[in-house]
């Protein structure tokens, strides 16, 4: 032993140092292993499920922007056919307007015209009696009654076509 210089003491070294290696490998270089290997599979877990609450959270952002979307159009259609129903419903009360103001123009010449023949009925009246009146005391004595109704009639026909 001599030739290569191995005494007991590196034996016994190399011994202890072997053996502290299965110990370390039994007790604490396997536990760590195993440790790393749970820790590695929890924060790939934990990726994962992060990327699909990640995508689960797009899909719902997607699914929000077409409801919010879908909603303002909705809201614009709803807004464009109240503007509509509104400027229809003032058409129709600027008609009805029109149409009763119109019935009110002709309900009130009808009656202004009415008015008018029934002034005229009574003028023509009124100026037959003056006339006959008025021509019997001229020609009271003058005229026989036959004569005289013949003159007033004629008269009153003059003054009805003046009109």
């Amino acid at each position: 032993m001599d030739i290569l210089n191995i005494d007991a003491t590196l034996i016994v070294q190399m011994l202890s140092f072997v053996v502290l290696l299965a110990i370390l490998r039994k007790f604490a270089y396997r536990p760590l292993l195993d440790a790393l290997e749970k820790r590695s599979q929890y924060i790939e877990e934990n990726i994962k499920s992060a990327e699909q609450q990640k995508a689960d959270a797009e899909q719902i952002k997607a699914e929000y922007q077409a409801e919010l979307k879908q909603a303002r159009q909705e809201a614009h259609e709803i807004v464009e056919r109240a503007a509509k129903a509104s400027e229809e419903r003032g058409k129709e009360m600027i008609s009805d307007a029109r149409n009763e103001a119109e019935r009110m123009k002709k309900s009130a010449m009808a009656e202004i015209e009415m008015e008018k023949q029934k002034a005229l009925t009574e003028l023509r009246t009124q100026v037959a009696a003056l006339s006959m009146l008025a021509a019997g005391k001229i020609i009271e004595k003058n005229l026989d009654p036959a004569t005289q109704g013949a003159l007033v009639d004629e008269f009153i026909k003059e003054v009805g076509d003046l009109q």
